[in-house]
C-alpha cells in the first residue's frame, strides 16, 4: 500500500459510527460520509484521548484546523506512526465498538458508564514529581523556612 492509499484509506470502520449513532439514538445513513462535529468530539474523546499523554496535542500540531474552513485539512490517523500508534489506535477501536454493541439502543448514560470502567481516566501523579525533585535539590534550610 503506497502513501497515498494509506491517506485515503478509511480508519474507521463504518460499524464504528453505526453504533455511535444507534446508541446515541439517532438516524444513520450508511450511504453518506457526512458527520456532525460533534461526532469528531466523540471521536476524540472515545479514541484519540486515549492515547499515551501528549500524542492527541502533537497530532494536533500536526494537523491544525485552517482558520477559515474550521477544519483540518487531513485526519488525524494520517499522522500516527506505523509500529506503535496506528496498532494503539486500531485496538481501541476495536475496543470502543464492542462496548457500543453491548449497549442497548439510545443508552449512552449506559454506555459512558462502560466506557468509564473500561478506561478509567488518568490519575494524577501521585508523588508529584516535579515537586519532589525540587524539595530534593532545596537546600535544608531553605525547606524550613517554606
Amino acid at each position: 500500500m503506497d502513501l497515498d492509499q494509506i491517506r485515503t484509506t478509511p480508519k474507521f470502520p463504518i460499524s464504528f459510527y453505526e453504533q455511535i449513532y444507534r446508541v446515541m439514538g439517532w438516524p444513520f445513513d450508511a450511504a453518506s460520509t457526512a458527520r456532525t462535529a460533534y461526532v469528531g468530539k466523540l471521536t476524540n474523546s472515545l479514541i484519540y484521548e486515549q492515547l499515551p499523554p501528549g500524542v492527541l496535542d502533537d497530532l494536533r500540531r500536526k494537523n491544525p484546523t485552517d482558520p477559515a474552513t474550521k477544519r483540518r485539512k487531513r485526519k488525524h490517523f494520517q499522522f500516527l506512526t506505523e509500529d506503535v500508534g496506528n496498532p494503539h489506535v486500531d485496538k481501541q477501536i476495536t475496543a470502543v465498538t464492542t462496548l457500543l454493541r453491548a449497549t442497548p439502543n439510545g443508552q449512552w448514560k449506559f454506555f459512558e458508564t462502560l466506557f468509564k470502567q473500561a478506561f478509567p481516566p488518568a490519575q494524577p501523579d501521585l508523588f508529584m514529581a516535579d515537586e519532589i525533585e525540587r524539595l530534593r535539590l532545596a537546600p535544608p534550610n531553605e525547606e524550613a523556612a517554606n
